[in-house]
């Protein structure tokens, strides 16, 4: 069954690699003005918004809001929520981060 299924999915992939070379060329070709200035002008605008929507996500992953921060919050939480707090607190001094009482 699942042999089926990838013999699709390579059949498939195979199949678009002309399609995809040709729209590749036809980018190439507005890119350099081939189909007049406006059409080259819309294909940098639109490579500028690309090039943001991607800066901008990699910016929100790495904020305290976005995913990479909440699971290892999470990771970090599930970790130390098994150490008892002596431990904890005995590292730490070792460390120097908190003060020996």
């Amino acid at each position: 069954m699942y042999a089926k299924e990838i013999a699709l999915a390579v059949f498939d992939g195979v199949i678009s690699i002309p399609m995809d070379l040709a729209y590749g060329v036809r980018r190439t070709f507005e890119d350099f003005g081939g189909s007049g200035n406006g059409t080259r002008l819309n294909n940098v605008a639109e490579n500028k918004r690309v090039a943001i929507i991607i800066d901008n996500a990699i910016k929100f992953a790495n904020t305290d809001a976005g995913p990479i921060t909440k699971v290892l919050k999470i990771i970090l939480e599930e970790f130390y929520r098994d150490i008892p707090d002596a431990v904890i607190e005995k590292v730490a001094k070792k460390r120097g981060l908190v003060q020996p009482t």
